[in-house]
C-alpha cells in the first residue's frame, strides 16, 4: 500500500455564477476554480527526503471573470507569467509540472506548458466553446552529471478541428527534428474524424521541411490505409487494414520515397 499526500500549497478562486438558471438578484462568485497550485507527495511522510513529490500550477480560468457586483471585467495571469492570461478554456490545465528530489528537494525536471485554443466554436450568448492543446512545452531536467538537458516541443493545429498538424522538437545535444501528420478525409456521415494517414519525421526544423534532403534527412515515414480501401480514401468504418513504410528514396524528395507494407490486417464481418 503506498501513501499519497496531497497539499494545497496555493490560492483558491472563485468565479461568478453565469448559469441562466440562477436568478440575478443571486448571482455571487460561487463557482469554484480550484487552487492554482498544489503538491503531490507519493510515499511514507515519515520519510519526507524519499516521497516523490511533484509540484503543480494550474490554470484556474479567471480571466475575463467578473470584476464587481457592478459589473467589469477582470484581467488575470496565470501565476508565473505576466503576458499569458488565465483563460477560462485553459482552467484545469497544468502550467508547470516539477519533480522535486523528496519534499523541499531540488528540481529533477521541471516542464511549463503554454496552451493553445481556436476560435469561439459555439457561443450561447453568455458561454462560449474553444478547442484547445499544448501549442508549447518546455522541460528542463537535471542529468547525472549536474548539468541541465532542455526539450523543446510546439505543436501547430488545424484551426478548425483542432488535431495536431506538425510537432517540432529541439533538445540539448540532440538534432531538431519535425514531425507532420495528414489525416485520412473525414466521414460525416458516420462520425469519422481524425483518423491519422500519414506521420513524416525528418531531422528538420518544421520551418525547412519543404526543403529538407533525403535520405539523409529522414527518420521515418508511416502511412495508414482503412477498411481495405487505398491510401488517402475517406474511410467508412475507421478499421485499420494497413501500415505501410518507406524502405527507400529514389531521389532527393520525400516525393521519391518507396513504400512497403509493414503490417495488413482483416477483421471479421458483423
Amino acid at each position: 500500500m503506498q501513501e499519497t499526500d496531497y497539499l494545497y500549497t496555493g490560492t483558491p478562486a472563485w468565479r461568478y455564477d453565469t448559469s441562466p438558471l440562477t436568478p440575478d438578484s443571486k448571482r455571487t462568485w460561487s463557482g469554484y476554480a480550484g487552487y492554482n497550485s498544489i503538491e503531490i507527495r507519493k510515499g511514507a511522510a515519515n520519510t519526507p527526503s524519499q516521497q516523490v513529490t511533484t509540484d503543480y500550477t494550474f490554470f484556474q480560468g479567471m480571466d475575463g471573470d467578473r470584476a464587481s457586483t457592478s459589473g467589469g471585467a477582470k484581467t488575470v495571469y496565470v501565476t508565473g507569467s505576466t503576458t499569458l492570461k488565465d483563460s477560462l478554456w485553459f482552467a484545469g490545465q497544468p502550467r508547470d509540472t516539477a519533480q522535486l528530489t523528496g519534499v523541499g528537494g531540488s528540481t529533477l525536471s521541471d516542464t511549463v506548458t503554454t496552451p493553445w485554443a481556436s476560435t469561439v466554436t459555439a457561443n450561447d450568448g453568455t458561454n462560449q466553446a474553444r478547442i484547445s492543446g499544448t501549442s508549447n512545452s518546455t522541460t528542463t531536467a537535471t542529468t547525472s552529471t549536474g548539468t541541465t538537458r532542455t526539450t523543446n516541443v510546439t505543436n501547430t493545429f488545424d484551426p478548425t478541428t483542432g488535431l495536431v498538424l506538425t510537432s517540432n522538437q529541439t533538445a540539448s545535444g540532440a538534432p531538431t527534428t519535425c514531425t507532420t501528420i495528414s489525416y485520412a478525409p473525414a466521414n460525416a456521415t458516420v462520425g469519422l474524424l481524425g483518423l491519422v494517414s500519414e506521420v513524416n519525421t525528418v531531422a528538420a526544423d518544421c520551418s525547412a521541411v519543404a526543403s529538407a534532403v533525403y535520405p539523409a534527412a529522414a527518420i521515418s515515414d508511416v502511412r495508414t490505409s482503412y477498411d481495405t480501401l487505398a491510401w488517402g480514401a475517406t474511410p467508412v468504418k475507421g478499421d485499420t487494414t494497413k501500415t505501410e513504410i518507406v524502405k527507400s528514396y529514389t531521389g532527393t524528395t520525400a516525393a521519391s520515397g518507396q513504400w512497403i507494407a509493414s503490417s495488413q490486417a482483416g477483421y471479421d464481418s458483423l
